[in-house]
């Protein structure tokens, strides 16, 4: 066993790692003003009284030898000692299942034990869990602090074994192994790596450890705890020792306290209702709506305005759960995988930016008219493409400037890679039409394979398994497979079928694509979902299987392991290549997907589908802020005024102006079944005032593709909350209805800052101090 202060060599990965060895308990009250969240707990050996040999009387000598000053300690001990035990037998357990944590945990540390269930007081001390029953009404399975759900590292190795037999939902724990990398001087991994996983998903350092801006601790003994902190000011970045750590086939768990005084940004903001992580949860698992949407990242400000960021990676669905004492849990449905946390700091939100997309991806540039207005429509699954002239002659009598056009979701037919009929014909002519507007034509593809396709037949080596062969889906009306996009041969195969498919509508190749419900989509609702053999599903989510594919179908991997990146595999391969297709050409073609995990090689991103309601409109910015400080600066919060849903003229009056005047990317879009709500579609005042923020947007474009070029070089948003413009004032922290976007020329640049709260007036003051406001600024420009 290695001595106090000794560095643990347990392989080059945790070289210059310090251990600390806890030997006893401080007092809970330090919680809440500690700045060293580790020692919140734990002090070392120096700091216990009885540590070392004395000479002379003592303090204690002194207090049981003076009559009054035995008088003032007993007035102490029942003034501060007897209430915290009173108060420990309020919340108490009854019969302790063992003696390590305690259960006197203040209520905004909770850590819930059995998430999603309602466990009776039995079955909540028999998971080494506490039992709150202050009142009828806190009936609470919560864990202890420290949480008995833990592993320990008693030997010095890189093996971490569970403390308890079972989990909280009685499953047997993985082993697990940790991982430490300095992949360079501002960004460290830490893995959890369950025993058999892949080797090729363990990463290995590119720097000294101490060569970085990043110190880790890493605590032995009756549980296994990491402290980071930052290495040229000692504050703490995070600490997991303030809840569990669980790993099992079907659960995993572990918990990050960020500094309390700090703010938390990030991760699932639209279902939360707020950018700021201070309570409630939320599930990440792309496409299901706004409830199961976002990204698995949190940009943390301290109260110096010094940032870091963590980023974390684990297959299956993922729940975030805040608290107000900034305790951050992060629960995953993966299986014997994984759960990476990269840690990113730098000076200011722009440094932890930087330092995110150099790992993730800077942003690729789209063209500069694809931040123009875009259109779409599924007017019938069978339809004609009339409305899209329909629409033409419309724009052109209101005075609004649009881009692209996809004519109908189903321009092609209900299926891809087939061009079905006489649909060339009907789609030439309305292509034509448009590009001789100087207009462009965006085609809707779909990563659905209708079974009666001759891409159907040949792809059944590249297709999701299921328990009967192929898994079958619907989609639009057919039969449908699911390509696996991290098989060995789905490149060859996509580019085969994509090749013929563009081959037979060559004289209207598309200027770029939308790649619609790839998150999969599948529409069959009699599918059973198989939740009966999952230990745990997020409560954001009735089922892992509702509205896609089920979780269990398989490929490479299993599909809920693939399933938040299907979309960004889809959207990759689908992008390079239309580029091969369309041949040399400096133009770049935008390939606009409706999921998409995180960065990397893509044009942008459509965004969540949101309901037409003022909800959704709040949505829909929370949307763009956070794709923004997740590295996505080019995206749209959803069709403008959502794309189902009973809307008003008001409600998407208010819901253009917002979105055509600063959101990156805006799109007009309604699904099948559901009424048009573009300006076309809208009373003529209504139509007329959003023509006028339509003809503003194209007057303000050089400003805005200026800065999202810098954006591509950067990483930094187009679009900002006001703590990520001004961290080091406190002041922006709770300025939750307000917002920065940055319009650049040249050498000029200048922030306009909007107050959402402007659109609780009436629409004709909004449309006219809204578009008055940006006339000015572009005034202001030239």
């Amino acid at each position: 066993m290695a001595k106090k202060g000794q560095k643990m060599s347990v392989g080059s990965s945790l070289q210059d790692v310090h251990l600390r060895y806890p030997q006893k308990a401080k007092h809970l009250k330090q919680l809440e003003s500690s700045t060293n969240l580790a020692d919140d707990f734990y002090m070392d050996d120096e700091d216990d009284p009885a540590y070392g040999n004395k000479v002379g009387p003592t303090v204690w000598d002194h207090i049981l030898l003076n009559r009054p000053a035995k008088v003032i300690f007993a007035l102490l001990i029942a003034v501060f000692v007897v209430p915290p035990l009173l108060y420990g037998l309020m919340y108490g357990l009854g019969k302790d299942p063992e003696p390590f944590g305690s259960c006197v945990v203040r209520n905004f540390y909770w850590s819930e034990c059995m998430p999603g269930k309602q466990p009776s007081r039995q079955e909540c001390l028999a998971a080494g869990c506490c039992w709150n029953e202050l009142e009828e009404s806190l009936n609470f399975c919560h864990h202890s602090l420290p949480a008995r759900q833990n592993y320990q590292n008693k030997t010095g190795s890189t093996q971490l074994v569970a403390r308890l037999e079972r989990s909280p939902f009685g499953a047997e724990p993985l082993t697990l192994s940790i991982n430490i990398a300095a992949l360079n001087t501002s960004h460290v991994l830490v893995q959890l790596i369950a025993e058999g996983s892949a080797s090729d998903s363990i990463h290995e350092s590119r720097v000294e450890l101490d060569e970085t801006d990043i110190k880790i601790d890493l605590t032995e003994g009756e549980a296994f705890f990491v402290e980071l902190k930052r290495r040229t000011s000692n504050e703490t970045l995070f600490f997991t020792g303030n809840g569990p750590l669980i790993a099992t086939q079907g659960f995993w768990e572990w918990s990050l306290q960020f500094p309390h005084d700090a703010l938390l940004l990030g991760s699932g903001s639209t279902s939360r209702g707020s950018l700021r992580l201070t309570s409630g949860s939320a599930t990440l698992y792309q496409g299901l709506g706004t409830k199961a949407n976002g990204r698995p990242f949190i940009l943390c400000v301290t109260q110096s305005g010094k940032s870091h960021g963590v980023l974390f990676e684990a297959p299956g669905a993922i729940e975030v759960v805040a608290r107000p004492s900034n305790l951050i849990s992060i629960r995953s449905t993966a299986g014997a995988e994984y759960l990476n946390v990269h840690t990113f700091v730098g000076n200011s939100p722009a440094e932890v930016f930087e330092a995110l997309t150099a790992h993730i991806g800077l942003p690729t540039l789209p063209p500069y008219w694809s931040l123009g207005l875009h259109v779409c429509r599924d007017t019938a699954r069978n339809g004609t493409n009339e409305d899209a002239l329909n629409f033409k002659n419309e724009a052109t009598r209101l005075d609004f400037p649009y881009d692209s056009d996809c004519v109908d979701d189903s321009a092609l037919g209900n299926v891809s890679y087939v061009v079905e009929g006489n649909r060339v014909d009907k789609l030439k002519t309305v292509v034509t039409e448009l590009k001789n507007s100087k207009r462009h034509f965006l085609l809707s593809l779909y990563a659905q394979v209708s079974e009666r396709t001759t891409a159907f037949e040949e792809g059944q080596d590249i297709f999701l398994v299921g328990t009967n062969g192929t898994y079958l889906g619907q989609h639009r009306d057919e039969t449908v497979a699911y390509p696996d996009f991290e098989n060995p041969n789905v490149t060859k195969w996509l580019d085969t079928h994509m090749s013929a498919m563009l081959a037979n509508i060559q004289d209207v190749l598309p200027s770029g694509l939308i790649l619609s419900d790839n998150w999969p989509l599948n529409e069959d609702a009699t599918q059973g979902d198989g939740n009966e053999t999952l230990e745990y599903v997020p409560q954001g989510l009735d089922s892992l299987s509702n509205g896609t594919v089920l979780w269990s179908a398989s490929g490479v991997r299993r599909h809920q392991s693939v399933h938040n990146q299907y979309g960004s595999l889809f959207t990759t391969l689908a992008k390079d290549i239309l580029e091969q297709i369309s041949g040399p050409s400096d133009k770049r073609l935008p390939v606009l997907g409706s999921s998409n995990w995180l960065g990397g090689n893509t044009n942008g991103w459509l965004g969540e589908e949101q309901q037409a309601d003022w909800q959704g409109l709040k949505s829909a910015l929370l949307s763009v802020m956070e794709a923004g400080i997740s590295g996505e600066p080019f995206s749209g919060g959803g069709p403008i005024c959502g794309s189902s849903g009973v809307w008003s003229d008001s409600l998407c009056t208010r819901w253009s102006l917002l979105a055509l005047t600063t959101f990156p990317l805006t799109r007009f879009h309604h699904r099948w079944g559901s009424t048009a709500r573009d300006p076309t579609a809208l009373d003529e005042t209504s139509g007329r005032i959003v023509a006028r923020a339509v003809r503003l947007r194209y007057q303000l474009m050089p400003y805005l593709y200026t800065w999202l070029h810098r954006a591509s070089l950067s990483g930094m948003p187009l679009v900002r909350p006001m703590a990520v413009e001004f961290p080091t004032d406190n002041s922006t922290w709770t300025l939750e209805e307000q917002f920065m976007v940055i319009y650049s020329f040249q050498c000029k640049t200048i922030n306009v800052i909007i107050n959402f709260k402007m659109f609780d007036a009436y629409r004709s003051t909004v449309s006219n101090i809204f578009s008055n406001s940006l006339e000015a600024l572009r005034n202001t420009l030239h």
